[in-house]
């Protein structure tokens, strides 16, 4: 089952982002006061069930404010999407179509190399 995690400390999102190196990662930094982010919510909701393969977790800037300052977070909503432990794409604010794209462009080079196809010039 798709799901949104929270990390609850910086060692746990570092645990995550350790454990899922290989893949992607969409870090939702938020606020339970910011508007715009309870927006995001069920469109972030709605990415994690159609992306099995990602992984979406939230990360609230008042909980965890040393996460939020590591990640240079100034305004909400941020996400940001890392592979390997490193930020690959950042999409502000809440806009459905660049978080589709940001998750297509950094997941086709799994999914490619995980098929086992290669292309050819004939």
């Amino acid at each position: 089952m798709a799901y949104v995690r929270h990390a609850e400390s910086p060692a746990a999102l570092n645990e995550l982002l350790s454990s899922k190196s290989q893949s992607l990662v969409v870090i939702d930094f938020t606020a339970p006061w910011s508007a715009p982010c309870k927006i995001l919510d069920p469109i972030i909701d709605s990415f994690a069930k159609s992306n099995p393969h990602v992984t979406f977790v939230k990360v609230d800037i008042d909980r965890l404010p040393t996460v939020a300052e590591k990640y240079s977070v100034t305004n909400l909503p941020v996400l940001h999407f890392i592979k390997n432990k490193s930020i690959v794409e950042t999409v502000r604010g809440v806009d459905r179509e660049s978080i589709r794209a940001a998750i297509v462009r950094n997941t086709l080079d799994s999914v490619a190399s995980t098929s086992g196809s290669s292309e050819t010039n004939d």
